[in-house]
C-alpha cells in the first residue's frame, strides 16, 4: 500500500509575531491513515524567545 506524504513549512505565521516558524508533516494516504479516515500529523511551533513546541494531531476531511 503506497503511501502519499505532506510536510508544510512556513517561515512566519501572518498575525503572529511570536511563532518564528511552523511545520507539520503527516500522511495523506497508506497504512498510517486511521480507520475513519482521520490523517494523523506531527507538528513543530518554534517560538521567536526560543522555544520549541511539538504536538500531535488529526485532521479529519469534511
Amino acid at each position: 500500500m503506497g503511501r502519499l506524504y505532506v510536510q508544510i513549512d512556513s517561515a512566519a505565521v501572518p498575525g503572529h509575531p511570536g511563532i518564528a516558524s511552523f511545520s507539520a508533516k503527516g500522511f495523506l494516504t497508506g497504512p498510517d491513515v486511521l480507520a475513519d479516515g482521520g490523517m494523523p500529523f506531527t507538528y513543530t511551533i518554534k517560538t521567536t524567545d526560543g522555544k520549541v513546541v511539538t504536538g500531535t494531531a488529526v485532521f479529519h476531511p469534511a
